[in-house]
């Protein structure tokens, strides 16, 4: 007598059980998944600002007898165009987080925010510039004790003690200096006393000089949740809470300060 072997299949209801027990793995994995391509992303953004300080450690290295920094608010002597020469500085100004098209026109420079970079127009098609990176301009200081560039702008220095002349550091720990970091503007310079943006997703481009109330603001932005990344003089680079901004060493004559009440985003 010939017997035939049945095999049973999966009934409805062990479908859906299976069905839901992938739904919770994937819920699970899910947010996992997330903050794993957004440290990914930081990761990157991270490794552009310490592109960034060693360019434009080279820039110097190449101008020993010397130094000068480079200065200015427009494309031609903007720190993006001299640095265009020092690594691929072009692409080192893009953060990976930063995905919406700049704001464009003509004129002086346009701010960026959290998604948005800056932009820099000019005449010349070749040296348009955007980037998502601001540089510390107490550091841009030319031999003669101006600044090179700015004057042209009708912005005059004031603290010219606050400089950090020839890339000198006394008494300051040249990792506790920053060089490059997250911003909406391609340069600023931050004083203790300059308050926090209302908005961490716009920041606050401010007002020009570098006696401003506000130019902290420019790098004061949830780029990396509630955190920036930045490059100091030392070469290294890493990634800085908002708060913590106001206890490093932008100028030569810093004292720390508290940070100021930060909102919420």
């Amino acid at each position: 007598m010939l017997h035939t072997r049945r095999f049973r299949g999966f009934t409805l209801v062990e479908l859906l059980v299976v069905i839901a027990i992938i739904a919770v793995l994937i819920a699970i994995l899910l947010p996992s998944l997330g903050r794993a391509k957004k440290s990914a992303k930081t990761s990157r953004c991270l490794a552009n600002a310490r592109g960034l300080g060693q360019s434009l450690m080279i820039f110097m290295s190449d101008r020993q007898t010397n130094i000068q920094y480079p200065v200015g608010v427009f494309a031609d002597n903007a720190w993006t165009a001299v640095l265009k020469d020092y690594g691929n500085t072009n692409k080192l100004r893009a953060c990976p987080e930063v995905t919406s098209e700049p704001l464009t026109g003509s004129g002086l420079i346009l701010a960026g925010d959290v998604n948005r970079p800056w932009f820099i127009p000019s005449a010349d098609p070749k040296t348009i510039a955007v980037g998502a990176y601001g540089i510390n301009a107490w550091i841009l200081s030319g031999n003669t004790g101006t600044m090179l560039g700015y004057a042209n702008a009708g912005v005059t220095p004031t603290a010219t003690g606050a400089y950090f002349w020839k890339w000198t550091f006394p008494g300051v720990s040249p990792a506790s200096v920053p060089i490059f970091g997250d911003a909406i503007w391609p340069d600023g310079w931050p004083r203790e006393g300059n308050v926090a943006p209302t908005n961490l997703s716009t920041g606050t481009a401010g007002s020009p000089g570098d006696n401003a109330n506000d130019h902290m603001a420019r790098w004061c932005i949830a780029r990396h949740n509630t955190a920036i990344n930045l490059s100091f003089a030392d070469s290294h680079a890493e990634t800085v809470l908002l708060k913590e901004l106001w206890s490093l060493r932008w100028t030569a004559q810093w004292v720390n300060k508290s940070a100021p009440k930060l909102p919420l985003r």
